[in-house]
């Protein structure tokens, strides 16, 4: 495990269902700074962003998005550093 290696994670998918499990896209991270958080659909349109809430509820504008696949970017830094890092990845919305 190299020392500048950022502690973060982004499930590969969730359920925004109302069953009380996985209906949140949530961010977990460790000893690093969230920046933030920007999901797009397939077209390459955003569907949701934010700099202060690192949880995606499934919706845009208030609606329930497709099931399907979601590409995401997280910007972070890391302790002691100015510089903005990525991590980029799918998620798998489901029902």
């Amino acid at each position: 495990h190299k020392k500048d290696q950022p502690k973060i994670f982004v499930p590969n998918i969730f359920s925004p269902n109302g069953d009380g499990y996985n209906d949140l896209l949530e961010v977990s991270y460790a000893d690093l700074t969230l920046q933030s958080i920007q999901i797009f659909n397939r077209w390459g349109g955003v569907v949701y962003a934010s700099d202060t809430n690192f949880s995606w509820d499934g919706t845009s504008q208030n609606q329930l998005v497709d099931v399907g696949a979601y590409v995401y970017i997280v910007t972070f830094k890391l302790p002691g550093s100015e510089e903005d890092k990525t991590l980029k990845g799918l998620v798998c919305l489901i029902k």
